[in-house]
């Protein structure tokens, strides 16, 4: 997948984004990606997962989102390619989640959204009634003082591999995305922050991530990120 073959769907600058970096049961991701292309990318034995909740606004119009994703690999012509797979992602504009699944092949559904790219910071995510998604990320550590932060610019790009109709087409289809910004990263504070998945019998992502006993390990705060994401297409 090279630059120049790229066909930006979305560059959008100055998005609110909070992120949350942790870590599951690799048996459990190795097991879910058989059969296809993709190989679970181990940290320690331990699958990486990804939750990105960001404050957006395109063509005039403010909302929110959050994805979940798992970081993996693929050999491509020989060579290694690392991305991450979408699990799911809800976005706050009942139109633009529409489009995503239309347009983009995307697993985005609708839902309440809230996020605060802010310290302290929050997520919630409500499906129908319920809310399935509760973050918070506190504004002190443990003993009351100031919480470890590290500042500098970072980011991640590469390809986002899509879930298929039937698990044999998981992966045959990605976007490209990249996302970059002034980066304050902290560790996850057990005794401070929080993290509740609360899934509904249909929120499958979520409930992935209960079931593959999800740890969260660091979060990462860009006030005014840089979003990019790609049309959606074939794997070569």
């Amino acid at each position: 997948m090279a630059d120049q073959r790229i066909r930006w769907a979305a560059q959008i600058e100055g998005v609110g984004e909070l992120s949350l970096l942790g870590s599951a049961d690799a048996p459990y991701w190795r097991s879910r990606f058989a059969g296809t292309s993709l190989e679970v990318a181990e940290v320690d034995g331990r699958a990486q997962i990804l939750l990105i909740a960001a404050r957006l606004r395109f063509a005039g119009v403010s909302f929110r989102e959050v994805s979940i994703s798992v970081f993996v690999s693929r050999v491509l012509h020989d060579r290694m390619q690392t991305g991450s797979f979408l699990l799911q992602a809800y976005n706050s504009n009942r139109l633009f989640a529409f489009c995503e699944r239309t347009l983009f092949s995307t697993p985005y559904n609708y839902g309440r959204v809230d996020v605060a790219a802010e310290i302290p910071g929050a997520v919630t995510v409500d499906v129908g009634r319920r809310c399935i998604l509760d973050l918070h990320f506190a504004a002190d550590s443990t003993d009351g003082g100031e919480r470890p932060i590290a500042t500098g610019d970072a980011g991640w790009e590469g390809p986002v591999f899509l879930p298929g109709r039937r698990p044999q087409d998981d992966a045959r289809r990605y976007f490209a995305a990249k996302l970059h910004g002034l980066t304050h990263a902290s560790p996850f504070l057990p005794d401070r922050d929080r993290c509740e998945l609360l899934p509904g019998p249909t929120d499958e992502a979520v409930q992935s991530l209960v079931d593959s006993n999800f740890s969260p390990r660091q979060w990462s705060l860009r006030a005014n990120a840089f979003h990019a994401k790609s049309k959606t297409y074939d794997v070569d």
